[in-house]
C-alpha cells in the first residue's frame, strides 16, 4: 500500500503480474472496493520488481513523504541471487526518498526496511503497523 502526505493512496498487488487495485487519483468507492476481493495468492513473488516499479512511480510525485508498505513474508521467488536483488530494490527505493515498511517480513530481512515487523495475530499486527507508521511519519517531520 502506498501513502502520500496529501492523503491520497494506492494499493497494488503482484505475483507474475503487477496489478493496480486502487490508484491515487481514484476515489475509494464501490467499484474500487470490489477489486479487493479479486486479489488471489498465486504465481511467483517478484517482490524486488514490485518495489522498484512502485519507487519509480513515487519518485515522480512531488510530495515530500513517500511510503511503500510491503505486506508479505518477504520470500522472493523467481530470481537467481534473490537476496541481492531484494537489497538492491530496497536501496533503489531509499535513494528515491521512499520509506519501505515491511509487514509480515521475516527477521533476516527486517534490517533492510525503514521499519518492519513479523505477523503475529491480526490485532497485534495492526497495532504494530499503526505504531510503525506514526514513528516513521514523526521522524519525517
Amino acid at each position: 500500500m502506498l501513502f502520500r502526505s496529501s492523503g491520497s493512496w494506492s494499493l497494488s498487488a503482484f505475483n507474475n503480474n503487477f496489478y493496480v487495485v486502487k490508484d491515487t487519483g481514484e476515489s475509494y468507492g464501490q467499484q474500487t472496493k470490489s477489486r479487493f476481493g479479486g486479489i488471489e495468492s498465486q504465481g511467483l513473488s517478484f517482490i524486488p520488481d514490485a518495489i522498484i516499479l512502485t519507487a519509480r512511480t513515487l519518485a515522480q510525485d512531488q510530495d515530500e513523504k513517500k511510503y511503500i508498505f510491503l505486506v508479505s513474508d518477504g520470500q522472493t521467488l523467481g530470481y537467481n541471487d534473490a537476496d541481492d536483488y531484494f537489497k538492491q530494490a530496497i536501496n533503489v527505493a531509499k535513494s528515491a526518498g521512499v520509506n519501505v515498511i515491511g509487514i509480515g517480513v521475516n527477521d533476516n530481512r527486517s534490517k533492510l526496511f525503514t521499519a518492519s515487523f513479523g505477523y503475529e495475530e491480526i490485532g497485534k499486527t495492526v497495532s504494530k503497523f499503526i505504531r510503525s507508521y506514526i514513528a516513521v511519519a514523526e521522524e519525517q517531520m
